[in-house]
């Protein structure tokens, strides 16, 4: 109505008008059997499956005069997502896994975070650029993160084990990895700078030279040589760390990253060659995003948030109560003791043990 703020709903995910919420929740499924939050789940599923080629498609016909052949054809295009969208089953017959959900949660990540929050920090810098020209220069810290709790929360779901646990942490870092190799795998085109035609740093050359790309072919490309070496280095890394194969094969055999630091100074001494040879536009490109994806995500993509049951956490601060020798009865002491100065030095007694036993608290 006009005047007036639609009221929206967030619901895994999703924001939903509140008359359409209202309508799905007290009336379209009382009475059917429906698990209503498996229900909201897995349209989210859905939507999130078909909604960026969909938001593709209709930029694409918005923004660009089509010819007919070219607009039936989006038209098409359209028709089919919709038609999937209205046969694609919502619920799903079999209870999901945990990570199942992860797996869900870090499609996300493909078409926004490990693109978009690059481009933040870029509209960023570039917007402090304008404002004022000695920041042109300036990159800022990376001060955002991300996140996640999905497969580390143990309170009250029986199925978050530390089997489950290591499965997610691998399952985050093949995300980023696999991202920095496509990435790499695209730079490595671009940059097909011939060294008899533009200057290359000293710092460049050497790690062109440490490549194990000794392609004739590739010669005078000293940055395509740099970025086969270091797509062999996270290619290695890859496997090391997660034992996932690179989607292409490396040109050789090289070790792998220590750190994220470590790939994050191979790449800013490309950085360094262009902006200090006359490329700087190449090195405001895909490079440039590629070298804050890594700053941003490292090898881990998002840090995990661990919860757990407060009797867990009684019972293992009981244990090391026991080994310590402190004479206190975790779960007897009051709720607010810990900050009231119950565990501050001095403040309990040990038991007369042959060990010399440093404070805890």
């Amino acid at each position: 109505m006009t005047g007036q703020t639609q009221d929206y709903i967030d619901v895994c995910g999703l924001k939903v008008a509140r008359p359409l919420y209202d309508f799905v929740v007290q009336d379209a499924a009382p009475g059917t059997g429906v698990d209503i939050e498996a229900w909201w789940a897995g349209l989210a599923r859905l939507l999130n499956a078909f909604a960026p080629r969909n938001r593709a498609l209709l930029a694409e016909r918005d923004r660009i005069r089509l010819t007919a052949e070219e607009e039936r054809a989006t038209e098409e295009a359209l028709a089919r997502a919709v038609l999937i969208l209205w046969q694609a089953s919502i619920l799903r017959r079999t209870r999901l896994k945990v990570v199942d959900e992860v797996a869900n949660g870090l499609s996300y990540y493909d078409y926004t975070f490990l693109r978009e929050l690059p481009q933040v920090y870029a509209e960023i810098e570039d917007q402090l650029a304008k404002t004022d020209p000695a920041w042109k220069a300036t990159e800022l810290p990376s001060f955002l993160h991300m996140g996640s709790w999905i497969g580390g929360d143990r309170d009250g779901n029986p199925f978050v084990t530390a089997e489950v646990l290591h499965q997610v942490l691998r399952m985050q870092s093949r995300r980023a990895l696999s991202f920095y190799l496509d990435e790499l795998h695209l730079l490595g085109g671009e940059l097909s700078l011939d060294a008899r035609l533009v200057g290359v740093s000293d710092e460049l050359r050497v790690l062109a030279d440490r490549s194990p790309d000794r392609s004739p072919h590739r010669e005078d490309e000293p940055y395509r040589r740099a970025i086969s070496g270091i797509y062999a280095r996270v290619a290695a890394t890859a496997w090391t760390l997660d034992e996932v194969e690179a989607p292409r094969h490396a040109v050789g055999e090289a070790p792998p990253y220590a750190n994220p630091a470590e790939l994050g100074a191979d790449l800013t001494a490309i950085h360094r060659s262009l902006t200090g040879n006359g490329s700087a536009h190449l090195a405001r490109g895909r490079l440039r995003m590629l070298r804050r994806a890594v700053e941003v995500f490292g090898f881990h993509l998002a840090g995990l948030d661990l919860r757990q049951n407060s009797d867990v956490h009684a019972l293992t601060i009981g244990e090391l109560f026991e080994q310590a020798g402190i004479e206190l009865s975790y779960t007897d002491l009051p709720a607010r003791a810990g900050a009231d100065g119950a565990f501050a030095p001095g403040a309990h007694k040990r038991k007369a043990t042959g060990l010399a036993v440093p404070d805890l608290f």
